[in-house]
């Protein structure tokens, strides 16, 4: 009972951080007005060369502080700073640049277009909210395909994984939780009183789940779901028992509701949070005789789950 709180203590933990980070991350990096310019003639006029003699490009960045960091996928072979300008000097071919600052996530920008040598460039380069930055950005994508790794608690206590897809904010998820927790060793006698058989126990679940995502903002949101699940309980053989399959494996159907919390870190990582109440919808009569013995075999097809874990979006 005492792990038991421990681990929703841990859990309600994690809720408030993961809201709390969201909260926090409410700015990005934005690049804007990316284009060439046919002024600037110190790329041309004092080259700086790369490592293979090759005079570079210069990016002027307009800037309201000058603690941004710029690196791109063929380095940076000079920075100057002065007061609103931030002056890079890149190779010939560059195609991407990453700006860092502090407090706020790393912007990966595609160049859109070829950066050409001794040639000078300019754009305008902030920390802007993220409302803000939305009136400039793409449109979300009409869909998004993800794997997913995390822990289950409670009821079936064990390593998760799932794979999904979501289309105009409709999920369907398809997931597996191996339970580690094992049951009581049970032991099964005959009417004559001789012992037939004995095994402990363990979950194997594999489930399907729908819900439909509601964005409460670019970082979270919350997907109400529905959930079906197939529940193989395995029996592995109790000290002083072998050989014996009598009530060696049970199986149960699982029906439930959920509600996910989604944080999303970057574009393609976040962290989730998933309580789960199911409800036992079948079980077959090994389930019954095991579950009357053992509460915790019962709780496995039917009482409260907590999942959580990290997302990777495609």
């Amino acid at each position: 009972m005492k792990s038991r709180k421990t681990i929703m203590l841990a859990a309600l933990w994690l809720l408030v951080a993961m809201v709390a980070t969201a909260q926090s991350r409410r700015q990005e990096i934005q690049i804007s007005q990316f284009e060439q310019n046919q002024l600037d003639l110190g790329a041309r006029m004092n080259p700086v060369l790369d490592r293979n003699g090759d005079a570079c490009a210069r990016i002027k960045f307009h800037v309201r502080d000058t603690s941004f960091v710029v690196t791109s996928n063929m380095g940076v072979l000079k920075r100057e700073t002065e007061l609103g300008v931030i002056s890079v000097w890149v190779p010939q071919g560059t195609k991407r640049l990453t700006i860092r600052h502090e407090g706020v996530l790393p912007l990966v920008y595609n160049i859109p277009m070829a950066i050409v040598t001794k040639t000078g460039y300019k754009a305008v380069l902030e920390v802007v909210d993220e409302a803000a930055a939305g009136n400039v950005q793409k449109p979300r994508r009409p869909y998004k395909a993800y794997i997913g790794a995390g822990y289950n608690v409670t009821a079936i206590s064990g390593p998760s994984v799932a794979v999904g897809l979501m289309v105009n904010h409709h999920q369907v998820e398809l997931g597996a939780v191996y339970g580690l927790n094992k049951s009581d060793e049970l032991y099964f006698y005959n009417s004559e009183g001789s012992l037939v058989a004995g095994h402990k126990y363990n979950a194997v679940r594999a489930q399907l789940r729908y819900g439909y995502e509601i964005a409460l903002n670019d970082m979270v949101s919350l997907t109400p779901q529905v959930a079906v699940a197939y529940n193989a309980i395995v029996g592995s053989a109790a000290d002083g028992v072998s050989g014996s399959t009598l009530y060696k494996n049970a199986n149960s159907l699982s029906v439930g509701g959920a509600v996910s919390l989604s944080v999303s870190l970057t574009k393609s990582f976040g962290l989730y949070i998933t309580p789960e109440y199911d409800v036992a919808a079948y079980k077959d009569n090994t389930c019954k005789i095991i579950g009357e013995a053992d509460n915790s075999v019962k709780n496995w097809s039917e009482g409260f789950n907590l999942n959580v874990g990290l997302r990777i979006m495609f």
